[in-house]
């Protein structure tokens, strides 16, 4: 079962592009309705909840920021970026956020709000990032799938205690690999989004292509 998708009073807020002192007296006058979370000490709005609420006033364009999946890659290689963003958002269905450190994450999931996040699994074990921490903080907010990725052979990957560890610590939706190319991960996502594309191409990762380039003038 997908699970219910809630928004704090500030990520409504932002999502309305209107003031939170706005969006609260809404919620007051029984206009908008919400629930007080007494743990986040916030407001919390149901996504079906802000449709309704955004219908009613035709905000067809902020409609669309939360009718598309939002899915946020964290990853160094360029050439997996530009190819995960390009498959992901051919269809229309999909807006891709790129990340590199544990900062623009944090960053990315308040302002982004992410469904997915899609990471390499050596962006979480980087002591100098942080970023299981973020991650945690994150998924506490609202609710956010998180796959992990690696480019060791499954049958390397399931004997790894490292990686079994950081899987449940982080309770990882899915845990991938890339070894022998992106197709199972491109698969998994869209999965977890509950999406479906007509076809997909799928790249290995490291094959040394570049992204194309315009043609010159």
């Amino acid at each position: 079962m997908a699970a219910r998708i809630v928004y704090t009073l500030a990520q409504a807020a932002q999502i309305l592009e209107m003031p939170e002192p706005q969006v609260l007296g809404f919620i007051e006058s029984n206009q908008l309705t919400a629930e007080f979370n007494q743990g986040l000490m916030s407001f919390m709005i149901q996504q079906d909840q802000l449709l309704e609420f955004m219908k009613s006033r035709k905000m067809f364009a902020q409609m669309q920021k939360i009718m598309m999946s939002r899915v946020l890659v964290c990853d160094r290689d360029t050439q997996l970026q530009f190819l995960l963003r390009t498959e992901l958002e051919r269809g229309g269905k999909v807006a891709v956020k790129i990340a590199t450190t544990s900062k623009e994450v944090e960053i990315a999931v308040s302002e982004h709000l992410p469904d997915l996040l899609v990471m390499h699994v050596a962006a979480v074990q980087r002591a100098t990032d942080n970023l299981e921490a973020v991650l945690r903080h994150a998924r506490e907010s609202r609710p956010i799938r998180l796959i992990l990725y690696h480019n060791e052979p499954e049958i390397i990957a399931d004997t790894r205690e490292d990686l079994q560890r950081l899987r449940a610590q982080l309770n990882v939706d899915a845990l991938v690999s890339i070894a022998a190319g992106t197709r199972k991960l491109l698969a998994t996502i869209e999965e977890l989004l509950g999406i479906r594309r007509n076809s997909t191409r799928t790249l290995p990762p490291s094959t040394g292509m570049k992204p194309p380039q315009p043609p010159r003038a």
